[in-house]
This record gives C-alpha cells, structure tokens and sequence, in this order.
C-alpha cells in the first residue's frame, strides 16, 4: 500500500513508459490514447499505481511465497532462502523488461496493422492497460519458472544438490495455483520428502 501511494506521485511517467510501445504503433509519431467514460483516466492511473508498488514489492512477495514452501524443507534447503527472493525478483523483473522492450511493439504493431481506410484504430487506455499488465505478469512469471524448470533439468552440481527442493517447490506451486479440487492433497503430497505422485487411474465401473 505505501509503495502504491508513493507510485501515484508518478503515475504519468509510469504509465507513459507502459503504455509507449501502444501509443508508437499507432503512428510514426505516436498517437494518444482515448478515455471514454469520465473515471477511465483516474481509475486506470490508480492501477498503474497499485502495478508499480507490487513490482517496488516483490521481494516482499518472494519472501512470503518461500515461507509458504518452507515448512516442507529440509533445514540444509531453508538457507537458499536469500538466494531464491534475489535471484527470482531479478528473472521477473528482466522478463517484464524483455516482453515490454521487445515483444510489445511488435504485438501492438500487429494488431495495427488491421486499420484501413473503413476502420481507424482508436485504442482506450482502460484496455490497453489491461493488456499490458497480462502481458508483463505473464513475462515475469515466465523467467522464474523455467529458472526453476532448469534447475530440476540440468544435471550440474546445483541441480544435484538442490534438484529434489527446487521439485517439491514447483509442485507446490503448482498445486496452489491450478483450479482443481484435489490442492490440499497435492500440497501434502510435496512435502514429504522423497514422495512422488503418480496420476491416479480412471474409475472403472
């Protein structure tokens, strides 16, 4: 909350910045956005805020997920708790910064490319906005997971030292976030060390 209110100071050059690669393929010079309802701008400038103060946050955010997995650790696989908070900011970070630099442009720029002489593109900001943060919670959420990927993957000493932490980590995560009834079993299931689960067979009448 306090990062938030500190990103409303600067929520132009916020959302200017955001929004660039929108505005630059809708013309050689940039063309504005459109506000069609009178709380558009106020309220999308309140989210831009509440964006900005969850990516000054995400530390913080790290920090609570590794204490979500932690009970399910080994003493020895507690410590790369550090490690984890860093180096996971730092791959969402430069993952949103990649999609927003270079991937952006070119699907705003598709998407441009649809205009013609019968129908202008005239974009709002409330959608736009909505687009760019899909697009950059998918980006940054992209790098950490194929970090984590990796890490189970490739066979080097970290991976043999920690392959079986960085595994129960993914499932659990997993677990958390995938709209199934059986999460708290799967969750159960990563914590015991060494426990694998193999898909159920279908029920036969």
């Amino acid at each position: 909350a306090l990062a938030s209110f500190a990103s409303w100071e600067f929520r132009d050059p916020i959302f200017g910045y955001l929004l660039r690669p929108a505005t630059a393929a809708l013309g050689p010079e940039g063309a504005p956005l459109q506000a069609i309802a009178p709380t558009e701008i106020f309220f999308t400038h309140m989210k831009c805020a509440l964006l900005a103060g969850f990516f000054f946050t995400l530390p913080i955010t790290f920090w609570h997920v590794w204490s979500f997995v932690a009970p399910g650790l080994y003493p020895s696989e507690k410590r790369m708790t550090l490690p984890f908070v860093l180096i996971s900011t730092l791959l969402f970070v430069a993952g949103a910064l990649f999609g927003h630099t270079y991937v952006f442009p070119l699907i705003y720029k598709f998407f441009a490319s649809f205009s013609s002489d019968y129908v202008q593109a005239a974009w709002t900001m409330r959608e736009v906005f909505a687009l760019n943060v899909q697009l950059l919670l998918a980006f940054g959420v992209l790098s950490p997971t194929a970090q984590s990927v990796a890490a189970i993957a490739v066979p080097d000493p970290f991976a043999e030292a920690h392959g079986e932490s960085c595994h129960r980590l993914v499932i659990r995560f997993a677990a958390e976030y995938r709209p199934a009834p059986e999460v708290p079993g799967r969750i159960a299931d990563a914590s015991r060390p060494g426990a694998t689960r193999t898909p159920s067979s279908p029920s036969r009448r």
